[in-house]
């Protein structure tokens, strides 16, 4: 089944990392001060942060965006996250983006039907001076294309994560598995996954400290109620959470899995969790392993991180 495009409202939003010593260095208008991390809101809020064109003379020494996501705390339960990273300028792709007029919009709102996705970002220079910078749109309204591309080519690094609100308690997260679960492995198809290159590439960036794991027998396929189709699916066999070495260990192994040929049958998978972009492991001689990002890798090398899902 092809996928159909999906329009998408984009929100530029920005955060900033200043000095070492936390002061805000620039006010984009009186009373917003601008702190040395993220803020601690929600996206609405920060959708409504104050915006301003890049200034002429500004030179970026880096640029710092924050993404959402969901972290599992040991002892803590689920949390919803804020993901701080930054990446080295001096960005001229991205500068020469924000510096371009927004176009005269000529057709509908999203007329593309295209989704565009944005993380937020501020820009800094090395005397700390932060800018929330004005992105220009384009033809249909929407943020200006190179500007997203741009920012996407950057190589940024993790900085930190920051919680912000309780997602479920430890003895959810802990209980989080279902009793019966689609057997995603199975159910994927060829056309539908991305290819897996040969360089190693983390699972899940960054990695998780706590890991829900449930083991789930495979079970003939159900009729769905919904489409009529039939899925296939797993009964629930065993449930944990893993931390520290043994976490360290199974991570090593699912991110030095390598393309390979195997069959594709197995007898139980797992569904490994960190909070959020579910991966997939089918258990057998040959160990398959399917990414969050939809990419099919094989080999999973490590006997003792199958003993771990086992």
């Amino acid at each position: 089944m092809r996928l159909t495009a999906r329009v998408v409202l984009v929100v530029l939003v920005v955060v900033v990392l200043g000095g070492g010593d936390g002061v805000a260095r620039w006010t984009s208008e009186p009373g917003w001060a601008v702190t040395a991390s993220c803020p601690r809101m929600s996206g609405a809020g920060w959708a409504a942060s104050p915006r301003r064109p890049l200034p002429e003379e500004f030179v970026v020494a880096y640029v710092v965006r924050c993404r959402p996501g969901t972290r599992y705390l040991p002892g803590r339960g689920l949390w919803e996250a804020v993901i701080q990273e930054r990446a080295d300028g001096p960005a001229h792709d991205l500068v020469a983006a924000l510096r371009r007029p927004s176009e005269r919009p000529l057709f509908p709102p999203a007329c593309l039907l295209v989704g565009f996705f944005a993380d937020y970002f501020v820009v800094v220079d090395s005397s700390g001076r932060v800018v929330l910078p004005l992105v220009p749109t384009g033809l249909c309204g929407g943020p200006y294309w190179p500007v997203l591309e741009a920012l996407r080519r950057l190589t940024f690094r993790v900085e930190g994560v920051q919680p912000v609100r309780l997602v479920e308690s430890e003895e959810d997260f802990r209980a989080g598995c279902t009793m019966r679960h689609v057997d995603a492995l199975r159910l994927a198809r060829s056309s539908d996954l991305t290819p897996w290159g040969r360089r190693a590439v983390p699972v899940w960036d960054p990695p998780p400290d706590g890991l829900r794991v449930c083991v789930y027998q495979a079970a003939r396929e159900t009729r769905g109620r919904s489409a009529g189709s039939r899925l296939p699916t797993g009964r629930l066999r065993s449930s944990y959470v893993l931390t520290g070495d043994r976490l360290r260990a199974l991570l090593a192994a699912l991110d030095g899995t390598r393309p390979g040929r195997c069959p594709r049958g197995h007898a139980r998978f797992a569904v490994l969790d960190p909070g959020g972009a579910e991966a997939y492991v089918g258990l057998g001689e040959c160990p398959v392993v399917l990414r969050p990002e939809k990419a099919l890798a094989r080999r999973l090398p490590s006997a003792e991180a199958l003993r771990l899902l086992s």
